[in-house]
């Protein structure tokens, strides 16, 4: 049996997605000659398959930007715009406002941009910021609406569901905006100046100081001086602080008391750059550190005996923390296994990850199928020639499992389709190569 799937243009994105569905994602065993499907299948025996097919050896970029209370924000490689995924189920929905999908602008255009500001699509609850000129969208993902905010001062970002602006803290109250000054009043925090933020609190940098700012008194106090241009600076639910990876040293206070001395805390040196920001999760300091592989490496730091370990060969670049002792990462094997996952402590202490929502591997478009002989062969679109490329899979059914066999290198086919305005493949069994266009009539499109 062979079928092709065609594209026609202007609808591909829609067919495209359809010929993934078909040809990557779900592979049915049918019975043969109009038989019955086998009665005698053991119960719980699989029947479908999902077949993955990378473009790339590395993995689809991603980037948690807030971990929330039900679900996260997060950016992915060619997808438009912002993602709010669900713990609970791992569906997502495409951030929307009442303009359609937003669209990250400026300084944060870039997936991968180191100056897109600390909090500026949120931080630390279920509620997104989505900044625009001259005002602020706030984005619930439990209703999927916007309200706006509005404010004759610059907006800085979003701490828990406070939005914070040059010189004051704003509250939505029983549907009223409530705003309150900044404490001492000579304070401003200038553009780009957060550097971290939580639902309680936000470190901000002034000049050469750091500051932590509580939302709940509105006041500023300075905990730190002697601050570099872009200081890696750590907030975790009892701890404010600064890192310095140059020799390891963790420089910590209490939240609770911002003015006391600090603690530093000696931990190993890192051994190597970092690629993102650390993140201070309960008794551990998560580091992304540069392997020149393309993915980082993950290695969490105790703070009570000093030892390291590496929770991740491979790893994203990105970690946001979340409130209670959590926070949020990339990682996984390779590209067709690559997940967002949460950092949490076990019972004893021990620190581990699990996974949370998997980021599917970007593939070339499909452009036909052929199932025969106990063979799938798929076409795909290849970008760098002018034919598409084929890969074929053998299935197997034993003892009602349903399997396939690591893909192999099929022959090249010429994209050529015999109906008018459609761009496919058209595949003729698995016989080898390409015939080309029939002289009888065509097959029926998938």
């Amino acid at each position: 049996m062979g079928r092709n799937a065609p594209r026609r243009r202007g609808l591909a994105a829609a067919v495209s997605a359809f010929a993934v569905a078909v040809a990557a994602a779900t592979i049915a065993v049918l019975p043969q000659n109009d038989a019955s499907a086998d009665p005698a299948a053991p119960a719980g025996s699989t029947t479908e398959i999902t077949l993955t097919d990378p473009a790339d050896t590395q993995p689809r970029a991603d980037r948690p930007l807030v971990a929330g209370t039900s679900g996260f924000l997060h950016r992915q490689t060619g997808i438009t715009g912002l993602l709010w995924t669900d713990y609970a189920d791992g569906t997502s929905t495409v951030v929307r406002t009442t303009d359609g999908v937003y669209a990250p602008a400026g300084v944060c255009a870039s997936l991968g941009s180191s100056t897109c500001p600390t909090a500026w699509y949120g931080s630390d609850a279920d509620l997104v910021a989505l900044p625009s000129s001259g005002s602020v969208a706030l984005w619930d993902p439990a209703t999927r609406t916007t309200s706006s905010f509005t404010s004759d001062e610059g907006y800085r970002g979003l701490a828990g569901r406070t939005v914070v602006t040059e010189e004051s803290l704003h509250d939505l109250v029983d549907g009223t905006w409530r705003s309150r000054a900044i404490t001492p009043d000579r304070m401003r925090i200038t553009s780009g100046a957060i550097t971290a933020a939580d639902r309680h609190g936000v470190l901000f940098k002034v000049d050469s100081y750091l500051y932590y700012l509580d939302l709940a008194t509105a006041t500023a106090t300075q905990v730190f001086s002697g601050m570099d241009a872009r200081p890696y600076t750590v907030l975790s639910d009892d701890r404010i602080g600064w890192y310095d990876p140059a020799g390891g040293n963790l420089h910590v206070k209490p939240r609770t008391d911002p003015e006391a001395a600090e603690q530093v805390i000696d931990l190993p040196t890192p051994g190597a750059q970092l690629d993102g920001t650390p993140v201070l999760s309960g008794d551990w300091l998560l580091l992304p550190l540069h392997t020149g592989t393309g993915t980082s490496a993950l290695r969490a730091d105790s703070l009570l005996d000093g030892s390291s370990r590496t929770l991740a060969a491979k790893a994203g670049a990105y970690i946001v923390r979340a409130s209670g002792g959590t926070a949020l990462v990339t990682g996984g094997t390779g590209a067709s296994d690559w997940w967002v996952r949460r950092f949490a402590q076990a019972g004893d202490g021990t620190p581990g990850l699990q996974q949370l929502a998997q980021i599917p591997a970007a593939e070339n478009a499909k452009t036909g199928l052929a199932l025969s002989r106990g063979s799938l062969r798929v076409a795909e679109a290849d970008p760098s020639g002018t034919m598409d490329t084929t890969s074929l899979r053998t299935l197997a059914v034993v003892g009602g499992q349903l399997t396939a066999s690591a893909p192999e290198t099929g022959d090249k086919v010429l994209t050529r389709c015999p109906y008018t305005g459609v761009a496919c493949s058209v595949l003729w069994g698995n016989l080898g190569n390409n015939p080309g266009t029939p002289s009888s009539a065509p097959p029926t499109p998938v």
